[in-house]
């Protein structure tokens, strides 16, 4: 890979980036509070099954095991070490890939003219 090559992907993948961060948004959320399947946080306790508390979900009916909590209170999204195991994450990083790859065809010009300039200096 050449060097000019590298410098397309690498602004390529800036631009998916940002656009990606602007749509997705980031707010801080607790994962894993709610039902799997249906999404509904209204659910009680119902027995154990191997020492694993399970649960019923008064929505949709269905039986769950208690599932690992997961606390997004980051102010930027990537810049923990713990960001690598958040789903709000892990979704923007697959929107992203999804983005690169839309954005194949532009060209040098066309990526650098959607990226903020940065403010210049007197």
């Amino acid at each position: 890979m050449t060097k000019c090559n590298f410098e397309l992907i690498k602004l390529r993948t800036e631009v998916a980036l940002q656009q990606v961060l602007v749509e997705h948004g980031h707010q801080p959320r607790v994962y894993g509070r709610e039902c799997p399947f249906c999404h509904s946080t209204d659910f009680v306790k119902c027995g154990m099954e191997n020492g694993k508390q399970r649960y019923l979900c008064c929505s949709c009916k269905r039986r769950f095991n208690e599932r690992p909590v997961f606390e997004c209170d980051c102010l930027a999204v990537g810049q923990s070490p713990k960001c690598q195991d958040c789903p709000q994450f892990q979704s923007i990083m697959q929107a992203a890939k999804q983005r690169v790859k839309e954005l194949a065809d532009w060209s040098v010009e066309q990526l650098q003219g959607v990226l903020p300039q940065p403010p210049q200096q007197k």
